[in-house]
C-alpha cells in the first residue's frame, strides 16, 4: 500500500524522478526542449511555484513549493504526459518512469538553499561543466539575469540568496554529494534534528 505525500500548503519540496531501472529518460534536445514546454504548460494550470531545475540524461530534479495543494496533480500531468510523448517517439512497452515521483520535505530557509544549490550541481558533479550557469538544460544560468517570464520564480530565488555574488559564491562552495536528510514522522525531510 502506498502512503500518501507529506505535505501541506506552502511546504517546499526537493522532488525527483528517473528512467525506468536507470535507462535514459531525456535522450536528445528534442526531448528536453518538450520536457521543459510540458513543464511550462503544466506549471501554467496548476500554478506551483518552481524555485529551481534540472534536467539529466536519465533523470530530473526540481525545488518546488506546493504553494496550492496541487504536488501530486502537477507530477501526475507531468511524468504522464511525457510518457506518452517518450512511447510515442521510441516505441515499446512497459514504464517510462522508474515509479512515482519522490519528494522530500525541506525544513527551512538554509535547506531550501543547499536543495537549489544540489538541484543546480547535478552536471557539474557528473563532470559535464564546471559552472551552474553553464548548463542548457536546468534553472541555473536564469538567476540575476535581465528578467524573462519564464518557468522558475527567479525573484523568490534571488531575495532568498541576496544578490548574484552570495548565489554564485554558495553555490559553487556547495560540497555535497548528498542532501542532508533525517527521518522524522512525516518521512525523510532535508534538514537537521532540529
Amino acid at each position: 500500500m502506498r502512503l500518501p505525500r507529506r505535505t501541506f500548503q506552502g511546504a517546499f519540496h526537493h522532488a525527483m524522478n528517473r528512467g525506468y531501472e536507470g535507462r535514459a529518460l531525456l535522450r536528445d534536445d528534442a526531448d528536453r526542449i518538450f520536457f521543459l514546454e510540458l513543464l511550462r504548460k503544466i506549471q501554467g494550470l496548476t500554478r506551483l511555484r518552481i524555485l529551481a531545475y534540472c534536467l539529466m540524461n536519465t533523470h530530473y530534479h526540481m525545488v518546488l513549493q506546493d504553494n496550492n495543494g496541487k504536488m501530486s496533480v502537477f507530477f501526475k500531468q507531468l511524468n504522464g504526459q511525457y510518457a506518452g510523448y517518450f512511447r510515442q517517439r521510441y516505441g515499446g512497452r512497459g514504464y517510462v518512469f522508474q515509479d512515482r515521483f519522490k519528494s522530500m520535505l525541506i525544513q527551512d530557509d538554509a535547506y531550501l538553499m543547499v536543495a537549489i544549490g544540489y538541484v543546480l550541481n547535478n552536471p557539474v558533479r557528473a563532470g559535464i561543466i564546471k559552472d551552474v550557469a553553464e548548463y542548457k538544460w536546468s534553472s541555473g544560468k536564469e538567476y540575476f539575469r535581465e528578467k524573462k517570464p519564464g518557468i522558475v520564480d527567479v525573484g523568490f530565488v534571488e531575495e532568498l540568496f541576496g544578490n548574484a555574488e552570495e548565489f554564485n559564491g554558495f553555490v559553487k562552495r556547495l560540497p555535497i554529494d548528498a542532501l542532508p536528510t533525517v527521518r522524522t514522522e512525516l518521512g525523510t525531510i532535508i534538514g537537521g534534528e532540529d
